[in-house]
């Protein structure tokens, strides 16, 4: 069985650079003529707060199983700090015989800094969600430990968002996609040897594949051509991740190769432009930061297709990365809690449905919650011109489900 290490470092990057790997995003994607010293901030630094209050987090280390959990003693538990300002550990400690955590600490700096907990087994760090209360303590403050494996387990992906922006004045087009994937099983996927633990395709002559903003790092992407394979672990649950390419703006037919998904979206900054293929629909426009985009939208992609996407003639403009890039930034802000809480509830759900009392009962759930999907859907459908934010709400709402069915499903069918 492969081994993943990282370094304290590299633990730390991986926890902070969902709020910042957009700024390398944009400096990488501008001309080197138009290209600044160094990227701007996302966040603009905010003025000092003055400390609050004592705060505390009390929590375990478990690793979570059909009946019951197990908990780890002697773990090394430790509270970071992530904010513009500033990013490092806080403090750190030993959890105590029963798996169990503590620490009282003192929000300082940046009031937009983030403090969560973190804990590593065979070199691979879990983290809780960020603490936003004064006290956090149970499921939120648990901190799940799980075994790892090389071997070819699903990863499903749960949603797919493709950006194209207009035509650059250098001659080139953005494309930012945006992945949610999931690994529904009860152990950490890693990368056997040279190997990925997902891959997906850019369209035939992409350039300049660029790591994006999301819960995968840039040192977790590895662009191979036009291949881009994941090599970081994957844990139980949701992560989210991006990545952005270049495409010459007088291509104006882009084939988008797709796999299975639960959610695929096409965005397209170009009012004349079109998305076909994988059942897409048009749907109301999304508009954010006064530029509109077209909007098509399909559920349910069942097996591998292609997404022809037509582009009007390109004529030289002013570069708009940012806005094709702000739609996305607005859905990873929501997602990246909800991540967190999909890999307990898909664990603790299957547990509890592992203890059903009969198949009827088992049967019974998965319907319950098939119906569910279908209200769920069905309301979004009859929303009168959702926003950005309401489709993140969305599309977090339906992979909560979609989590608890694939748990159900499996006590079913006594897959552990």
């Amino acid at each position: 069985m492969t081994t993943v290490r990282h370094s304290r470092a590299d633990l730390h990057r991986a926890a902070a650079f969902f709020l910042f790997a957009l700024q390398a995003t944009v400096a990488a994607a501008q001309s080197p003529h138009s290209r600044p010293s160094g990227p701007a901030p996302l966040l603009a630094p905010a003025a000092t707060a003055q400390p609050d209050g004592p705060r505390e987090v009390r929590g375990r280390i478990v690793q979570p199983g059909r009946d019951s959990a197990r908990v780890y003693p002697g773990v090394r538990v430790t509270l970071h700090r992530v904010g513009p300002d500033r990013a490092a550990p806080v403090d750190s400690v030993l959890s105590d015989a029963a798996g169990r955590y503590a620490f009282t600490y003192r929000r300082t700096g940046d009031t937009t800094a983030l403090y969560f907990v973190s804990a590593s087994r065979g070199g691979i760090a879990y983290f809780t969600a960020p603490l936003h209360d004064a006290r956090v303590s149970g499921e939120a403050a648990e901190i799940m430990l799980f075994d790892t494996t090389s071997a070819a387990i699903p990863i499903h992906v749960r949603g797919r968002h493709v950006v194209v922006a207009a035509a650059d004045s250098d001659g080139t087009r953005t494309i930012v996609e945006v992945f949610e994937i999931s690994n529904d099983s009860s152990v950490t996927r890693i990368a056997a040897g040279e190997g990925a633990t997902f891959e997906t395709t850019a369209p035939h002559g992409a350039t300049n594949i660029t790591a994006g903003s999301g819960e995968i790092s840039a040192q977790g992407l590895t662009p191979v051509g036009e291949r881009v394979r994941v090599v970081a672990p994957l844990a139980p649950g949701v992560k989210q991740f991006s990545f952005s390419y270049l495409l010459p703006a007088s291509a104006t037919d882009v084939v988008i190769p797709v796999v299975a998904t639960d959610v695929l979206e096409v965005l397209l900054e170009d009012p004349e432009a079109r998305a076909s293929g994988a059942a897409l629909k048009a749907v109301e426009n999304a508009r954010t930061s006064g530029r509109t985009f077209r909007r098509f939208l399909a559920q349910d992609v069942k097996s591998p297709t292609l997404v022809a996407i037509s582009l009007p003639s390109a004529s030289a403009g002013p570069r708009r990365l940012r806005i094709a890039i702000a739609i996305i930034a607005v859905g990873a802000v929501l997602l990246i809690g909800f991540a967190r809480a999909f890999t307990r509830r898909t664990e603790s759900g299957g547990a509890a449905a592992g203890r059903a009392a009969s198949s009827d009962e088992a049967e019974a759930a998965v319907a319950a919650i098939e119906r569910e999907l279908v209200q769920l859907d069905d309301d979004f459908a009859r929303a009168p011109g959702p926003t950005v934010e309401q489709r993140g709400e969305h599309l977090a709402a339906r992979a909560h489900v979609k989590a608890r069915l694939a748990a159900a499903v499996a006590a079913r069918d006594g897959i552990g």
